[in-house]
């Protein structure tokens, strides 16, 4: 895999795929983001950087879980390359490392492996998601029956 031999050849950093490289990864993704700061990369560079970076994130996701990839996601839309681990969970590793080199360390990746490698953070992420979700559909309803109320009292 290119991440691998790169990773070897620029900075002797051995890839193993293991849990533990996710550091190592997150490390040489600040170094490409440095360098983009300094002279940018063209648009066509900063892509193959992402899915370089992001198919060796994403092999590592599918070794400690069971995902597995596809080309397009049913959510996010064509040509997205998800790992899938059913039909409500995907994550996203070429798009993790694209924006790690483009915007900033606040985009770190570590902390998503860790979210998608951990079933029991998933299945916690999963319900306040549909808490959320819930909270939100409410709020609408709620703020549309407030607005209802309104328009029939301006109508007057």
């Amino acid at each position: 895999m290119e991440a691998v031999e790169r990773a070897k050849l620029n900075t002797k950093v051995h890839l193993d795929f293991s849990s533990a490289s996710i550091d190592s990864i997150e490390e040489m993704l600040g170094r490409v983001h440095e360098d983009h700061l300094k002279n940018p990369l063209t648009e066509k560079e900063l892509s193959l950087q992402s899915i370089r970076w992001g198919a060796y994130i994403g092999e590592m996701i599918k070794r400690v879980g069971t995902g597995k990839w596809q080309r397009d996601s049913e959510k996010a839309g064509r040509g997205t390359m998800p790992v899938v681990f059913d039909s409500e969970n995907e994550a996203f590793p070429c798009s993790w490392a694209f924006k790690r080199i483009a915007d900033d360390p606040e985009d770190n990746i570590i902390f998503k492996f860790q979210f998608c490698s951990d079933p029991n953070l998933r299945k916690h992420g999963e319900r306040r998601e549909r808490d959320l979700r819930d909270r939100l559909t409410r709020s609408n309803r709620n703020a549309l029956e407030n607005s209802e109320g309104v328009l029939a009292i301006s109508s007057l």
